[in-house]
């Protein structure tokens, strides 16, 4: 596991590279490994504050487990991890995604949903302004900041995840700390998205969700 724990420190745009069943097996011990150490501090907090998770204030119904387990880790990845190899083609399929994805949101979801995709959106048109009109070389940027850039993938993909929880008042200034499994998760997965592909970053989020159904409807 210490090339997976190298990466996460060290994050590099590298080579996809071809598919090792035992490294899934290892993430997803890793992931389990710290979604336990951290339920405790989750129990502790949701406790103190009144935090309730929302997937457990009513019974599970088979839709969302799919939904949970198909649906939105393949939302998931497009929206936090397609864009961590931009290249030209990504780029174009991601922002016709995420467009439809807002249009989407904004007809079945409501306006906040549509609101955070309309933000996206407008850092892709910023983004892509700032390298049409300059002379910077967009690839050579894009591997200098990879590292934060990485990072804050995995951290926005920890914070919506917010979202599952009903909370109220200052039990906002602790729910960083509700979503940390979810954000160590996003290391996981860009470290599964950059090393073999879009695909089995998709698939390991499958697996991560399907086993904590499991452990759940057990």
């Amino acid at each position: 596991m210490e090339d997976i724990i190298e990466y996460i420190k060290q994050p590099n745009y590298c080579k996809i590279q071809k598919f090792d069943y035992r490294v899934l097996i290892k993430l997803i011990i890793l992931n389990l490994i710290f979604g336990f150490a951290c339920g405790s501090l989750s129990f502790f907090l949701g406790m103190i504050f009144s935090i309730e998770d929302k997937g457990f204030v009513s019974d599970i119904v088979w839709d969302s487990v799919v939904y949970g387990a198909v649906i939105a880790p393949v939302l998931e990845e497009f929206i936090c991890r397609y864009f961590l190899r931009p290249t030209n083609k990504n780029r174009i399929i991601y922002i016709m995604g995420v467009f439809l994805l807002a249009v989407f949101f904004v007809l079945e979801e409501g306006f906040i949903p549509f609101c955070f995709f309309v933000a996206l959106l407008g850092i892709c048109f910023l983004v892509y302004l700032k390298f049409k009109q300059s002379k910077i070389n967009f690839y050579r940027w894009y591997i200098k900041y990879f590292k934060f850039i990485f990072y804050m993938s995995a951290l926005v993909f920890g914070l919506l995840h917010i979202a599952n929880f009903n909370f109220s008042g200052y039990a906002i200034l602790v729910m960083p700390f509700m979503v940390l499994p979810q954000m160590f998760g996003g290391l996981l997965l860009g470290f599964m998205r950059m090393k073999y592909g879009i695909a089995y970053s998709v698939l390991l989020h499958m697996l991560f969700n399907t086993i904590l159904f499991i452990i759940v409807l057990t």
